[in-house]
């Protein structure tokens, strides 16, 4: 809730910043408020800058995180087309292909993720593989991006893509290690 405030001051000082706009809308995910993040996305995308990748990677997850995967997919296939292929746009897409059914292209991603970016992308090798049902290969991952200290593992407790992992003793293992 502080984080949302101390956003929201920012905005007040400079409301058309996309970067502080979208930073409000992670931290709206982060917080389990999909709605709002969502419409705080879609005034970043329509008023300040229709391609900015950060809205569109929270437009998506937050898409995803309320189950409507076919835009989820949309925004995060645009994100990273205008991303330039990074590493985390990629991860992500690969994980919203996964948990949507479409297992081919998040095994496809998954691949890509895996020969592009052996050194940057094991936190969202991590999500894919758990999303895809394989907890031993996400672990070992995830043990690999605590190795190579990760930025976005601070998000590890709140991002819901990490779900279905919570339950798994391991999980408690790899956080305390962070």
């Amino acid at each position: 809730p502080e984080s949302i405030e101390q956003l929201k001051k920012a905005l007040d000082l400079d409301p058309f910043s996309p970067i502080i706009n979208a930073v409000q809308a992670a931290v709206l995910y982060f917080a389990g408020r999909y709605d709002e993040s969502i419409a705080q996305c879609r005034v970043t995308l329509q008023e300040i800058e229709d391609n900015f990748w950060p809205a569109l990677q929270f437009l998506g997850l937050s898409y995803e995180a309320q189950g409507k995967h076919t835009e989820a997919v949309r925004s995060l296939e645009q994100a990273v087309s205008v991303s330039g292929g990074s590493p985390l746009i990629l991860g992500a897409l690969a994980h919203a292909y996964a948990v949507s059914g479409s297992r081919t292209q998040a095994e496809e991603q998954l691949d890509a993720l895996r020969h592009s970016f052996p050194q940057d992308a094991s936190l969202q090798i991590a999500l894919t593989a758990a999303a895809l049902g394989d907890g031993d290969a996400a672990f070992a991952e995830l043990n690999r991006a605590v190795e190579r200290r990760s930025p976005w593992l601070i998000f590890l407790n709140a991002d819901p893509r990490f779900g279905p992992l919570r339950s798994d003793p391991r999980f408690a293992v790899v956080a305390g290690r962070i």
